[in-house]
């Protein structure tokens, strides 16, 4: 590799990382309205908004790094480049491959203990009647009410949980949790947390997860209702499992477990359900003009920055930067 083409490289992840921050940083200033539009939407529209400002940031880091610095570094920059290089960009290059490889390294450990805890955890458990007819699977561990496995997903249930619920609240909260699966909510948060590892400030980065989190379970408590399911019951099922603790190593690591510890959270959604008790839940019809607005904001902005990007007196500036960054 000459170093014309190292030069290059640092240059782009450098420029990517500022990009990042900024973004991550303008959209934490925008928490407010991003809110609001979010919670004009339905659960199910409100989870896919989320999930495209989560990836604002990084895929704002990638056009400029496109867009921008491999562009003015090849238009502006003679070859060969045989210069020294400064310590800012060795410095910011440094930053950004470590923050690459911790991203890497948090999506396949998730990856991995999430793929392998069905196996570890179900061994020496029987399964009891109503687990075998509702093909769900027994844990000792306490707490445990959840999806695990990103491909080959299954329902985990400890067995203090399955005494706990009736029938009928069991049966609410599997078809809660099968609408996670159906989904693929495990495998959407490995990369939202991808992405956010990647790319986002960190304020941002525990906003928007949460947010997404609290939509995708709103979306799953509607997907249970709309199966058939009593309202009244998942909501007791929600209370009662709410009291029970999920070990720690095993929760950093799901979406969600099936109760929130966020009392706040917790009461949003009982609040929820009580409202369909004798109703059929009918899908979210939210004004068009503000569904728009909340699926366009991240795109359009993120066109409105690739034309900008991609203007010559920006190309200049861009390159006397990161020029005054190798000195």
């Amino acid at each position: 590799m000459t170093m014309y083409t190292l030069i290059g490289i640092f240059m782009a992840l450098t420029c990517s990382m500022c990009f990042a921050l900024c973004v991550s940083l303008l959209l934490n200033a925008a928490w407010p309205l991003l809110r609001r539009l979010g919670g004009s939407l339905g659960p199910v529209a409100e989870s896919r908004f989320w999930f495209l400002v989560a990836a604002t940031p990084a895929m704002a880091a990638v056009m400029a790094a496109l867009l921008t610095a491999l562009p003015s570094y090849i238009r502006y920059e003679p070859q060969p480049a045989e210069r020294e290089l400064g310590a800012l960009l060795w410095l910011t290059t440094a930053i950004a491959i470590g923050i690459m490889l911790r991203a890497a390294w948090n999506f396949t450990r998730s990856a991995w203990l999430l793929s392998r805890m069905p196996a570890v955890m179900a061994d020496d458990c029987s399964a009891s009647g109503r687990a075998r007819k509702a093909s769900y699977t027994l844990v000792s561990k306490s707490g445990v009410l959840a999806v695990f496995g990103l491909f080959r997903q299954r329902i985990l249930v400890s067995e203090q949980i399955e005494r706990m619920l009736h029938d009928d609240e069991l049966a609410a909260a599997l078809a809660h949790e099968d609408a996670h699966a159906e989904a693929h909510h495990n495998f959407v948060r490995l990369l939202l947390c991808f992405a956010l590892d990647l790319a986002a400030f960190a304020p941002f980065k525990r906003r928007v997860e949460q947010a997404w989190r609290e939509a995708i379970e709103m979306a799953a408590d509607l997907t249970a209702i709309r199966r058939g399911n009593s309202a009244i019951s998942l909501s007791s099922a929600l209370v009662k499992v709410s009291r029970q603790r999920m070990p720690g190593e095993i929760s950093a690591h799901l979406v969600s477990a099936f109760a929130p510890q966020r009392c706040s959270h917790l009461e949003r959604r009982v609040r929820s359900l009580l409202a369909y008790c004798g109703d059929e839940p009918k899908a979210s019809s939210p004004r068009f003009g503000v569904t728009l607005l909340g699926f366009a904001v991240g795109p359009v902005f993120l066109l409105t920055l690739a034309f900008f990007l991609s203007r010559t007196p920006v190309l200049a500036g861009a390159h006397h930067v990161l020029e005054a960054m190798m000195r």
